[in-house]
């Protein structure tokens, strides 16, 4: 009736196509209840299928990446409840479809649920927006909670204090709430702890020994060595404080700059890897010339970087050298002078090849760029689709597709 081909509905995720008879698509949720997979905006983008028939040999079937959904930056019923998230400053995070559907409909309306994914920086991000704290509250020996919790410093980069609550033994929150209702929902949330505390399980051990708390400080530093600077790293070291009951000072996660690893593609602020990637060719200037076709000054958006960054082609063009004091003169603002006297004296490198490393900076900050612009041809798209103007949206659908191919 949409006048829609099958190879408009393969691309929409929901046909696929036959490899036994050519030519031939087949229904992908094919004898499925059907569970819709909303955008913030309330929109349909995906949809879940939970399996009829016994012979389904897949108890779930979920949408694939398609130009208009993309998993790891959705987070299932948060365009229902993120008023309610927002007005209680915190998210209860559930693993799947009905644990969300049952609490909500139980009168829970802060909640949220993963849905599948292992917890991604950019959902966190999104959590932010509305949430303060996040409590975790999944079978204790659900994948779900386990791979939230191999994701733990995505709360920590987003600003969010991660909390963790565990149903009773046999339940999960779905089979919960149904028994014994709301109530006793949020009492056991209401018995949460502290990350920290839940990793070293402080409420059922006695004294912690000497040998536990070496073993308990490692892993703060490994997990603080993740964590941008900040608010999340300042929440991470008290929790830390409290729990081990060790001054501050312990949980120091200084390296040996021999020893640094270039772990590049870690969640940390966009300012941050800028501004170590500008830092490089103050150690190997002539490294400049392999970057400067492919990334632009405009391509840095941390504050003050594209400035920098601009100054330092013009330097090394000029002059084949790259100067900080010459570069301060032509900063204007307090903001770039500031910022060229870190990346200048920034000493974090130890024994590295540059060539390497610059090339794999270059690579994730042209991932950047290629987010980015996959952020605006989606808003065009939907403009596009608003006015009906299909021709510009089978258009920018083509952008997106070869960009998402970029992307795999």
């Amino acid at each position: 009736k949409k006048d829609l081909s099958p190879q408009d509905l393969a691309e929409a995720g929901l046909a696929i196509k036959s490899e036994k008879r050519q030519g031939d698509y087949f229904d992908r949720f094919r004898l499925r209840l059907m569970i819709p997979i909303f955008n913030l905006a309330g929109k349909i983008i995906a949809f879940g299928g939970r399996a009829l028939s016994k012979k389904e040999m897949a108890k779930y079937m979920n949408s694939p990446e398609t130009p208009i959904y993309s998993k790891s930056h959705i987070l299932y019923g948060l365009h229902a409840s993120k008023g309610a998230i927002r007005e209680s400053g915190a998210a209860i995070m559930v693993e799947g479809y009905f644990d969300f559907l049952s609490l909500f409909q139980a009168g829970i309306h802060n909640v949220v649920a993963v849905a599948g994914t292992a917890f991604t920086p950019q959902q966190a991000k999104l959590l932010g927006r509305f949430a303060r704290n996040a409590y975790l509250f999944f079978d204790a020996d659900s994948a779900g909670q386990n791979a939230a919790i191999r994701s733990i410093e995505h709360f920590y980069n987003a600003g969010i204090e991660p909390m963790i609550a565990t149903p009773p033994p046999g339940y999960d929150p779905d089979s919960l709430v149904r028994k014994f209702g709301a109530t006793e929902v949020l009492r056991q949330i209401g018995n949460r702890q502290s990350y920290l505390a839940f990793r070293f399980k402080r409420k059922e051990m006695g004294p912690i020994s000497m040998q536990e708390k070496d073993q308990a400080v490692r892993d703060v530093k490994a997990l603080a060595a993740k964590v941008d600077y900040g608010v999340g790293l300042g929440n991470l070291l008290a929790s830390a404080v409290d729990v081990l009951q060790l001054p501050v000072n312990f949980f120091h996660i200084g390296q040996s700059v021999s020893s640094r690893p270039i772990a590049v593609d870690r969640p940390r602020s966009l300012n941050l890897i800028e501004s170590e990637f500008l830092s490089l060719f103050f150690m190997e200037p002539s490294l400049i010339e392999t970057v400067w076709d492919d990334i632009s000054p405009d391509d840095l958006k941390g504050p003050g970087n594209s400035s920098i960054f601009a100054a330092m082609i013009r330097s090394y063009k000029q002059d084949g050298k790259i100067d900080s004091e010459r570069l301060s003169k032509e900063m204007t603002g307090e903001t770039e002078r500031s910022l060229l006297t870190y990346i200048a004296a920034y000493d974090e490198w130890g024994k590295i090849d540059p060539t390497s490393v610059v090339k794999e900076y270059k690579r994730v900050i042209l991932n950047q760029k290629r987010e980015q612009q996959l952020t605006r041809l989606k808003v065009d798209l939907g403009e596009a689709e608003k006015k009906g103007d299909r021709a510009t949206a089978e258009k920018l659908t083509r952008e997106i597709k070869y960009l998402l191919e970029k992307r795999r």
